[in-house]
């Protein structure tokens, strides 16, 4: 990378990518999802996907970085092109229909990112948060379409289904609101600084509804129950629940000695629709 290039800083999870075809790779990933929608661009860093996003076709891009260190090299790409707006801000911080009520977007975004390892779950999940909270007030959604670069674990967090060996609490809420699927395994040779293990870039199309009936939070508080002690049975698991764990397991057709990874999406939202009847309302 160049001299003038700004160093990573850890405390930020900033692991840049510089192999420029896998950057070509991700940039046409996004315009083949995204079509005439603006491309959200989140932690745009040095600049170099939102070159090649700008390279291949995107009708209009914002790329938002919170380090202010790379912000005058993005203004320079802004000015040089006007398809492209510089925001600083946080992206833990900046949810997307804010973002899209600030810029007078009046569709959604399509998200892509190679986001900071540090803080890649939590994105995504204030992310499906709000997908939640969109079809819960009938709302249009906030994101069209994410294409996200993610640690290798996190993303088979993400695709892993009932009875597989990385299903969990994420697993669930992913294939509630999103259709998945793995595009392309990045290895750790095109970053700087290479990390310790391998990347995979991940494509998540939200639902126009969730699968099953459930809220988010109750759902949430029904996961964590049951993955916070995934070793345990699932009788023992759920027993701090309201009422204890017989309300929920009759509501499914589970016998209580299963373990969290057993369970299907179809028998989370069950119990999550017991779980709200048995909660004051908000």
């Amino acid at each position: 990378m160049p001299s003038t290039t700004p160093q990573p800083r850890k405390s930020l999870g900033q692991h840049f990518l510089h192999d420029p075809a896998i950057l070509r790779r991700l940039a046409e990933e996004t315009i083949a999802t995204s079509g005439t929608q603006t491309v959200l661009e989140i932690g745009a860093g040095p600049g170099g996907l939102t070159e090649a996003l700008l390279a291949s076709g995107v009708k209009r891009l914002i790329a938002l970085e919170r380090d202010k260190r790379f912000l005058p090299k993005l203004a320079e790409l802004g000015e040089a092109d006007p398809r492209l707006v510089a925001v600083q801000a946080d992206a833990l911080r900046t949810p997307l229909t804010t973002l899209a009520l600030e810029r007078n977007d009046n569709r959604a975004f399509l998200v892509v990112g190679n986001l900071p390892y540090n803080i890649s779950t939590k994105l995504l999940t204030l992310w499906l948060g709000e997908i939640a909270t969109a079809h819960q007030e009938e709302k249009p959604l906030p994101a069209s379409g994410f294409v996200l670069m993610f640690q290798e674990e996190v993303a088979q967090r993400i695709l892993s289904r009932q009875g597989e060996a990385h299903y969990g609490r994420l697993s669930v809420l992913c294939e509630w609101l999103c259709v998945s699927e793995r595009l392309f395994k990045v290895g750790r040779g095109a970053f700087t600084p290479a990390p310790k293990i391998d990347s995979a870039v991940v494509r998540l199309a939200p639902r126009l509804e969730p699968l099953h009936s459930a809220s988010l939070a109750t759902l949430e508080a029904i996961t964590r129950a049951a993955f916070g002690t995934r070793r345990k049975m699932l009788r023992r698991a759920l027993a701090r629940l309201p009422d204890g764990a017989e309300p929920y397991l009759e509501a499914t057709a589970l016998e209580g000695t299963e373990r969290a990874e057993e369970v299907s999406l179809a028998d989370f939202c069950a119990m999550a629709r017991v779980l709200a009847e048995r909660i004051p309302a908000p």
